[in-house]
Parts: C-alpha cells; structure tokens; sequence
C-alpha cells in the first residue's frame, strides 16, 4: 500500500495516484458507470470533483485503521479509529445517526480536496490522457461495488459538490461550487 502523503501528492504523482483512481474511484462512481466509461473516457470527464474528493477523504479517514488491519489480517475489526467518522460504531448520543458519523472536521478535509482536485485537474490534464492509455493497453479490472451516500450534513457545513442540485443543497462553507449537466454518476450520491 502507499503512503497517504504520497496519494496527496495527487495526479503529480503519476503511479501512486494512478493506483489510488483504479482501486478507489470505482466503489465511490459506481460499477456500472467505472465499467461503462474508464477504457473509453478520461477520468475526468465522467468522476466529478466531488467523487474524487469523496474518495481522497474516505482514504485518509481510513488510513491508519485500514494500515492496522492489513498488519495484523484482520478484517473485520481494528482498535484503531477512523479519523472524522465513528467507525460505524454508533455512539449513545445519537450522533453516527444524527450526523451520518462525519464531523465537521472530515466535511472541512473534504471541501480542501474539492478545492485542491479542482485545481490539480486544471494543471494537470495529461495524467488523464496517460491514464487512459493505460487502461486501454492493460487489463485493470478492480473490485467495484456501487457506494451511496445519503444527503445530509452538518448544520452550516455543507459538502462541496458539481451536481445540479438547489443553490440551498450546493452552498459549502469553504468555496463556490460549479454545476455540471452531466448525469454520468448512475445516481449516486456523493454528498457526506
């Protein structure tokens, strides 16, 4: 497995973040959609920011527990905890239900890689092109499974998206959102 620093280096770091695109985006987009579209288009041009911010979160929140969990081959449990979420534990106050186990923290960390996906879309576009050559010169099949998320957030913390959903849905506490016409997530909803 790589190190979490290394992924964030993002789509600089052409073999650890092609790794990280082919094990994690399918479960965050959906089989159907992954299968549909990774050997014919770009990453970018059926993943949604959101969907990659999604899944860059869902990995750092996880890290150290998922890192405990290999050590030891344990699957099933880890005394380590998630970083902003209860580990699908609930807890007594209500709180995993109340807030669907994100803290306002983790719905922050996401909105910084919304931004920062953003942004390393933006100045690094050939990654995409090579990563679809790539998939096309290779067999990468992965283990995909359909991911959904529910809707609701924290109170004034909203997550950061590109689906065409209300101007009251879409507003996020740490930047602007842009909408995108394009309905290529088989549904899935990628908010936390």
């Amino acid at each position: 497995m790589f190190e979490m620093t290394d992924i964030l280096t993002l789509r600089s770091g052409v073999d650890t973040y092609g790794w990280f695109v082919s094990q994690f985006l399918p479960a965050v987009v959906g089989s159907r959609c992954w299968n549909a579209n990774y050997r014919k288009n770009t990453i970018s041009s059926f993943v949604t920011v959101s969907d990659e911010a999604f899944a860059l979160v869902n990995m750092e929140n996880n890290y150290a527990r998922w890192q405990d969990m290999f050590i030891k081959q344990n699957t099933k449990t880890s005394e380590v905890g998630a970083l902003w979420t209860n580990s699908g534990e609930s807890k007594k106050n209500g709180q995993s239900k109340k807030f669907q186990g994100w803290s306002a923290a983790g719905i922050e960390q996401y909105n910084a890689y919304y931004l920062a996906v953003k942004q390393d879309r933006e100045n690094n576009r050939e990654f995409d092109v090579n990563l679809l050559r790539q998939f096309q010169d290779g067999d990468n099949n992965t283990r995909q499974t359909e991911v959904v998320y529910s809707n609701h957030g924290i109170p004034g913390i909203r997550p950061a998206h590109d689906l065409p959903w209300s101007a009251v849905e879409a507003s996020v506490s740490t930047t602007e959102t842009t909408n995108k016409d394009d309905d290529s997530n088989d549904g899935d909803d990628d908010s936390l």
